[in-house]
């Protein structure tokens, strides 16, 4: 979490990628990141030392957040509604396109773009199924899509409440809590985006929901229940998107951690669930004939090689006005990985050994503090922007781009979005950080598992192509981090771990 705070306020990226407010105003970013920062500090120190002095029942606050939920879905579908949004935009326009003009995916017979694309990245397909279970209801109608995942993202609002809550929290602090989450407009316009993301974001934190219930029961078989139950949202997270495989193995190796002897072959359970509803889904697939043979899907490695490409960095960088990006998408790589793929027909094993020679051949002709360097960009690219790609992909999907990219990068409305984007950001960062530092000393689930999962995905992102996109899948454990510190701890319920007793070297007693 220091490495990401030190790249956002350091070492900022200008790309448009990044947001399209900083390369048109270059000069400014610094010290409104900064200004940024001291409202992220003051906001948490506000929540902190503040004591609301007319105290509401929980029936009143559940309702309160009802009617803001409410209000809050009218005002995203209208926001959309002005803005004239009217198709989705990158890998999403691919997979409606291909759903529209659905055909076999058969890049043997067919090696168009779109063909060769649907072919490579059969991760997308969960979320055809998605499109496709909205327009059996709704038809053929973009805006519908658009409203329901406008819908899936404000169930993931009223869930994480839910969680706040089962965790121990106090309505109150739970409340508050919250509106730190709909204050990431980033987050929230995302939704209409349609991608992965949202779906992910769902899943994740149904996955959460099915944990705290199953940390909180009481009885074998309603504990089996859960996990099971918790076990299934986080193998459908993964068929959302492929990186949601870190929340699985978090999962385990929290269960490890704080299952008692008896009960450790329950940290399994959410690996078996994965390998048995991924063989199950690739069946489903063979089954409906989406692709003529079973080799589909390009090597993982491809992700990989890309994740250092742009390296090294060029050490004269007066015209690139501090943009260089390292580990972005390369058309480069894409061209190269899919000449092995569909050109030379290589075995997959063969182009695993190319792709990672090639990665391998980056990072060995740079200098260590080359190396570090390109890291550092990496980090910059992915955690140190608000904006987390938002602003850029909606202003493609508006009908008038022009329109969108002039409201998204001037000083009327792309400053005060960026600025608002920039600080819950940081406020999320800095909670995350607090509460490690709370509980450093004592056993908190939602501490625990969240250092896990977060610290696997920031050094599996080094690894991984980079986008801004990506950090949007730490923000459901890391709110939930934030109420954490946020709430008194006379406020908490104990958590199971605590309720446990702990032998001389730290593990759950049986």
């Amino acid at each position: 979490m220091g490495w990401m705070l030190y790249a956002f306020m350091f070492t900022p990226r200008l790309g448009a990628l990044s947001s399209l407010y900083r390369p048109r105003y270059p000069l400014e970013i610094p010290g409104l990141d900064w200004v940024a920062m001291g409202v992220a500090i003051a906001i948490i120190v506000l929540v902190k030392c503040w004591h609301v002095p007319v105290k509401l029942s929980d029936n009143w606050i559940n309702c309160l957040f009802a009617i803001e939920l409410v209000l809050y879905f009218i005002a995203l579908v209208s926001f959309v509604r002005w803005l004239d949004y009217t198709h989705a935009v990158d890998d999403a326009q691919v997979v409606l396109n291909w759903l529209h003009h659905f055909k076999q995916a058969d890049p043997w017979r067919d090696n168009s773009w779109a063909t060769q694309y649907m072919y490579s990245n059969p991760q997308n397909l969960f979320l055809m199924l998605s499109y496709k279970l909205v327009e059996i209801v709704f038809g053929h109608n973009f805006f519908a899509l658009v409203v329901v995942y406008c819908l899936m993202h404000i169930g993931t609002l009223a869930l994480t409440m839910g969680i706040l809550r089962g965790l121990g929290m106090s309505s109150g602090y739970a409340f508050i809590t919250m509106q730190l989450y709909l204050a990431m407009i980033q987050i929230t316009l995302q939704a209409p985006l349609i991608y992965t993301d949202t779906l992910a974001l769902l899943f994740i934190t149904i996955t959460c929901y099915a944990l705290m219930r199953y940390l909180n029961a009481q009885g074998l078989r309603s504990q089996i229940i859960w996990l099971i139950l918790m076990s299934m949202a986080a193998m459908i997270a993964y068929l959302s998107k492929g990186t949601s495989l870190i929340v699985i193995i978090a999962l385990m190796v929290f269960l490890l951690m704080t299952q008692s002897r008896k009960r450790i072959l329950f940290a399994f359970i959410p690996i078996i669930v994965l390998l048995v509803g991924n063989l199950a889904w690739r069946a489903g697939v063979d089954q409906v004939g989406i692709y003529p043979d079973q080799g589909y899907g390009q090597p993982n490695t491809h992700y990989i090689m890309m994740g250092m490409s742009n390296t090294p960095i060029p050490d004269d960088r007066r015209n690139a006005k501090g943009d260089w990006q390292v580990g972005i998408f390369s058309a480069a790589d894409q061209s190269y990985s899919w000449k092995l793929f569909y050109q030379a027909r290589l075995s997959k094993k063969a182009i695993e050994k190319k792709q990672l020679h090639r990665y391998l051949k980056r990072v060995t002709r740079m200098s260590p503090s080359q190396f570090i360097a390109a890291l550092n960009n990496k980090v910059s690219v992915v955690w140190g922007s608000g904006d987390l790609k938002t602003s850029f992909s909606l202003a493609r999907g508006m009908a008038d781009a022009n329109r969108g990219i002039k409201l998204f990068s001037g000083k009327k409305w792309g400053r005060p979005v960026y600025f608002v984007m920039t600080v819950t950001q940081l406020v999320l960062y800095l909670g995350i950080v607090l509460a490690v530092i709370k509980f450093f000393n004592r056993r908190d689930d939602v501490v625990l598992l969240g250092s896990i999962f977060i610290s696997g995905y920031f050094a599996f992102i080094l690894l991984w192509e980079a986008n801004p996109r990506y950090a949007i899948i730490i923000v459901p454990i890391g709110v939930m981090m934030l109420g954490k510190f946020f709430s008194p701890v006379n406020h908490q319920v104990a958590d199971t771990i605590h309720k446990q007793k702990f032998d001389s070297k730290g593990r759950v007693s049986a």
